[in-house]
């Protein structure tokens, strides 16, 4: 049985990422298409896979300005050439989802929510977007496109997995399809219990759509101490 991995874009480390890595050990040998990948950004944590990147990568600063790309992003997942495979495994929060499998392929998604910004954070996405007036005025039509594209390319997928029930009530109410929850590979057992403190922790990356600014608030209101550990555009 031949397995394809595929995963949205690697430019980044976060839990998609490890979710993907450990799809890997489970099948060593399957190689990993994703839409671009930025050697910079993620090191050396994906050493060794045999990674296929779209015609994106080769296109003019792709890696800094992913964004400008949008519009491309679902042809480009659909033009990999997956007719060897005999299962299409896709770890997706966006356009990983769309690799078209053969006809004889099972393609199985792991989905780690709807695409944020074409579901259920599109009204953020549209007010946080740069750019000026000219970019505001088309992005909507752009994404109101991908927005289809979306949808028919979840139709396709033969099984859906979440990583979680909320993720799997997203999936029903955006597709209309069902998923089984398994929820993300972490090892408890490497994390020794500690006493009670007086505070809460939120480890994360500091992007908008990761709501901080939220807890931020709702701490502050209860006059609870929280503290917060990460990196990003918002720190």
């Amino acid at each position: 049985m031949k397995v394809a991995l595929i995963h949205d874009h690697l430019n980044q480390i976060g839990g998609a990422e490890r979710v993907v890595l450990d799809m890997h050990k489970l099948w060593p040998q399957a190689p990993l298409y994703t839409l671009v990948h930025d050697k910079k950004k993620v090191g050396d944590f994906f050493n060794g896979l045999d990674i296929h990147s779209s015609f994106i990568q080769r296109l003019p600063l792709s890696l800094s300005h992913l964004r400008w790309y949008l519009s491309m992003m679902p042809t480009a997942i659909e033009t990999f050439d997956l007719s060897d495979y005999d299962v299409i495994l896709s770890s997706a929060s966006a356009f990983g989802k769309g690799a078209i499998a053969p006809s004889h392929a099972l393609h199985i998604c792991y989905c780690h929510t709807p695409t944020r910004y074409l579901w259920s954070d599109a009204n953020t996405y549209l007010k946080e977007v740069g750019g000026g007036a000219v970019i505001k005025y088309i992005l909507p039509f752009v994404l109101n496109r991908l927005r289809m594209w979306d949808y028919l390319a979840s139709q396709r997928v033969d099984f859906f997995l979440a990583n979680s029930h909320f993720v799997a009530d997203r999936i029903k109410r955006y597709y209309n399809r069902e998923a089984d929850v398994i929820y993300p590979p972490v090892d408890v057992d490497a994390y020794p219990y500690v006493e009670k403190l007086n505070y809460f922790i939120i480890v994360s990356r500091l992007r908008p759509y990761k709501k901080i600014d939220l807890a931020i608030q709702a701490f502050n209101r209860l006059n609870m101490n929280l503290v917060i550990v990460g990196d990003g555009e918002e720190r």
